[in-house]
């Protein structure tokens, strides 16, 4: 049973698990689709993350009792926990020195080639787990637990736009140049967020993403295509 507590006056905060795992992400992504297909009248916005779901709505459209038993009616009709049909992408990621100034450390922490970083960084399909930190920032889920690497203990003042981090057991994209202290390894060319484009954020909760390593020529090549507009993603 899903734990629901109020969020602040014009909110509440659904609890799935206490634990991170694949079975949470499900039944969050099942949830939400069935939460669009609802459509609550007053409810403004919702934040999923790992664990737990917040809702927003209206006090002058909707009491916080009458969308307590409207979720909780949503929240008992989920009635299978197969993943809901995601979108699959795949990201070009540079891991050339000039984009990765981690990868060489994550290499000595673990002992592994470089080479063999990058295979196993790019060889798992992950599930975006959640979006936050940032708009666009996609938190991944499924990395091999072979490159688990702690985050740095003093963060970096300046990560480019792009940059692949590793975090823990978390792999993610920077949509931004910003400070951080997640271990860079890489970079995509692609744009994660962009307010003129019908949908802004590049991904979304649910979304599967597979890393396709790329050169430094291509990424070039793909940055000068993205910016002329002559290549979307879409």
């Amino acid at each position: 049973m899903a734990q629901i507590v109020p969020y602040g006056e014009f909110g509440l905060t659904i609890y799935f698990s206490n634990q991170i795992s694949e079975v949470t992400t499900h039944k969050i992504q099942h949830f939400i689709h069935l939460l669009e297909r609802e459509r609550i009248y007053g409810l403004q916005d919702w934040i999923p993350t790992y664990t737990t779901i917040t809702l927003y709505f209206d006090p002058y459209l909707l009491s916080y009792e009458d969308l307590y038993n409207q979720i909780m009616i949503i929240y008992n009709n989920i009635t299978t926990l197969d993943p809901v049909k995601s979108r699959l992408f795949e990201v070009p990621v540079c891991y050339e020195e000039r984009f990765a100034p981690d990868l060489l450390f994550i290499s000595n922490y673990h002992k592994i080639e470089v080479s063999e970083i990058i295979k196993i960084h790019s060889d798992p399909v992950y599930r975006v787990a959640m979006i936050g930190f940032m708009p666009g920032f996609p938190y991944l889920s499924g990395m091999d637990r072979r490159i688990i690497t702690p985050r740095k203990s003093a963060p970096s003042l300046k990560i480019e736009g792009g940059s692949v981090g590793i975090a823990g057991e978390q792999t993610g994209i920077y949509p931004f140049t910003s400070p951080g202290g997640w271990n860079i390894i890489g970079k995509t060319p692609l744009k994660l967020f962009d307010a003129s484009r019908n949908e802004p954020f590049l991904f979304r909760q649910g979304d599967q993403i597979r890393f396709k390593p790329i050169s430094l020529d291509e990424y070039k090549q793909l940055e000068r295509k993205l910016k002329k507009g002559t290549l979307t993603f879409f």
